[in-house]
C-alpha cells in the first residue's frame, strides 16, 4: 500500500518536468577561474621555529566573484628557510585552498611563502619571524684567566643571551656576583646589547687561589667564569719595560731565568695602548733566537721561531688590546747564550701573505681579501689568525660581511685539521662558538674569492 505523496512534492515535481518540455538538455555552467585571493592574513609576526596558526589560505574565483572550486593551487616557501607540509591543494566548493601548513625558519628574519595557480597572479603570505623567549646563557670571554692577587684581569666577564635556535637577545638583564676567592667587580649589572652581549664590571682578583664570578639571567642555569690569582710567573728573570719604537739590546747568559726545557731566557713587559697591530722582533748573531708572548698570567699569545727559512731571527705580528703584555726573549736549543736585540712597534693591521697573525680575545679587526693574501688556489684566497686556547675552553668567533659575499671561515687545529666551520647568523653575520680540544694553538681561516673585493670585520 503506497504512502500519498504531499501535495507540495506533487507540485514541484509538476513543474520540474513542464520546465523539461520547455528545453532540449539541462544547463551546465562552466566557471573559468580568473582571480587568486587571500582569505587569510598576508602579514603576520610570530616566533622562529614556530607553526604559523592560521595556515595561509586563497580563493579561486571567476570574473564576477563566483567561487572556482577543483583548482590546483601550490604553495611555496620563497624566504626565511621555512618548511611547509601539504605544498599542494585543490579549490573546495567555496574555491578555497589551503596549504597543510607552515613553520617558519629558525633565523630571526623575513619568511615568505607564495601560492600560484596557473596563470592567475601569485598571492605572497610574509611572516617576520622574531627571536624567542631567552633559553642560553652563553660564555663569550673572560674565562680561566690568570693575574696576581689584587690585579685587575684583562677580559671582562662577558655573556650571550640567544633563544633556541641561537638568535641573540637584546634587553635581558644580567647579573653578576662573585662566587668566590674574594675579589670585587667594578658594577654587576648590565642588560644584553642587540648583539645579546652583556659585560660585568672590571673584575679584580682576591687573595691567591681559585675565584669565581657567577652570570644570571632570567631562570637560565648560571654561567661561571673562572680565574686563578698567582705571585708573579718570573721571580728569576729581569723585568724590563720595552719603550714602543726602541731597541733593546741584552744578553742571554748564567745569570738569565732558566726554564726547565734547560733554554735561559728574559722577560721583558710591552705595554700596547690602543686596540692596534703590532710587530716584535728578536735578533741575534750568537744563537737562535725564540720569542714567545704572553699575558700577565704566563698564558701564551703568540710565539716565533724563525721568521723566514733564511734567517734564525724571529718575528711574529699580534693584534692586542690594551694593557700589559710579556716578551721572552730565549733561544730555540737548550743552554744557548750571547748578545740579543729586542724590540716592538705599532704596524698596519692589514692582513696580507701565508703567515698568521696571532690573535687575542677582544679584539675586533676590519680587513680585505685580495690578491695580496695567501693564494690557496685560483678562485680562493685568504686572511689567517692564529689563537691560543686551553682544552675545554669556549670562544666565539663572528664576521660581518660588509662586502655582501656570503662570507665563511674555519677553525683548524695544529695539524690542519679543520674542526669547526661558521654559520649563517642572520642579516650579514656569520660565526660560531667553538670549544677547544686540546691545549695549543688554533688556526681561523676567513676565505673568499681574491676578485670580488671582499671586506669584512672580525670579532673574537
Amino acid at each position: 500500500m503506497f504512502s500519498p505523496i504531499p501535495r507540495r512534492f506533487v507540485a514541484l515535481f509538476g513543474l520540474a518536468i513542464g520546465g523539461c518540455g520547455e528545453s532540449s538538455a539541462p544547463g551546465v555552467v562552466t566557471r573559468e577561474a580568473t582571480i587568486l585571493a587571500a582569505v587569510s592574513p598576508t602579514s603576520i609576526t610570530t616566533t622562529v621555529g614556530s607553526d604559523v596558526v592560521d595556515p595561509p589560505s586563497v580563493i579561486v574565483q571567476d570574473m564576477n566573484g563566483n567561487p572556482t572550486p577543483g583548482v590546483v593551487v601550490t604553495f611555496a616557501v620563497t624566504d626565511g628557510n621555512g618548511s611547509i607540509s601539504g605544498p599542494v591543494a585543490t579549490s573546495n566548493s567555496a574555491g578555497i585552498a589551503r596549504v597543510g601548513g607552515w613553520k617558519l625558519g629558525s633565523l630571526v628574519g623575513m619568511n615568505a611563502l607564495t601560492a600560484t595557480a596557473g596563470t592567475l597572479t601569485p598571492i605572497t603570505f610574509r611572516a617576520t619571524a622574531v627571536a624567542g623567549p631567552p633559553r642560553r646563557i652563553h660564555k663569550v670571554s673572560g674565562d680561566n684567566q690568570i693575574a696576581a692577587p689584587g690585579t685587575t684581569v684583562a677580559l671582562r666577564p662577558q655573556v650571550r643571551i640567544t633563544d633556541d635556535f641561537g638568535n641573540p637577545l637584546s634587553g635581558i638583564e644580567v647579573n653578576f656576583a662573585i662566587g668566590g676567592g674574594g675579589g670585587s667587580l667594578a658594577s654587576t649589572e648590565a642588560v644584553s646589547d642587540t648583539a645579546g652581549l652583556a659585560a660585568a664590571g672590571a673584575w679584580s682578583l682576591g687573595s691567591p687561589g681559585g675565584q669565581s664570578i657567577v652570570a644570571r639571567a632570567a631562570s637560565l642555569p648560571p654561567a661561571i667564569f673562572s680565574a686563578v690569582a698567582i705571585q708573579p710567573v718570573y721571580p728569576c728573570a729581569r723585568i724590563g719595560a720595552l719603550a714602543e719604537g726602541t731597541i733593546t739590546r741584552s744578553q742571554l747568559s748564567a745569570q738569565s731565568c732558566r726554564g726547565g726545557d734547560g733554554r735561559f731566557f728574559e722577560a721583558f713587559s710591552a705595554t700596547p695602548t690602543s686596540n692596534e697591530t703590532y710587530a716584535f722582533s728578536l735578533t741575534s748573531t750568537d744563537f737562535d733566537t725564540y720569542l714567545e708572548l704572553r699575558d700577565e698570567g704566563g698564558t701564551p699569545i703568540a710565539s716565533n721561531d724563525n721568521a723566514n727559512p733564511a734567517t734564525r731571527n724571529s718575528a711574529l705580528k699580534a693584534f692586542l688590546r690594551p694593557g700589559t703584555v710579556t716578551l721572552l726573549a730565549t733561544s730555540a736549543g737548550a743552554m744557548a747564550s750571547g748578545f740579543y736585540s729586542i724590540s716592538y712597534q705599532k704596524i698596519s693591521s692589514e692582513v696580507t701573505g701565508c703567515e698568521p697573525v696571532f690573535v687575542v680575545r677582544g679584539v675586533t679587526t676590519r680587513q680585505h681579501i685580495s690578491s695580496s693574501d695567501c693564494v690557496v688556489s685560483n678562485v680562493r684566497s685568504e686572511d689567517r689568525y692564529r689563537i691560543w686556547l686551553k682544552a675545554g675552553e669556549l670562544i666565539d668567533v663572528q664576521i660581518e660581511d660588509w662586502s655582501y659575499t656570503d662570507q665563511a671561515f674555519d677553525i683548524a687545529d695544529s695539524a690542519g685539521n679543520v674542526l669547526e666551520t661558521s654559520r649563517y647568523r642572520g642579516g650579514y653575520l656569520y660565526g660560531t662558538s667553538f670549544t677547544a680540544l686540546a691545549t695549543g694553538y688554533y688556526l681561523i681561516s676567513v676565505f673568499g674569492e681574491s676578485n670580488q673585493g671582499i671586506e669584512y670585520e672580525l670579532s673574537l
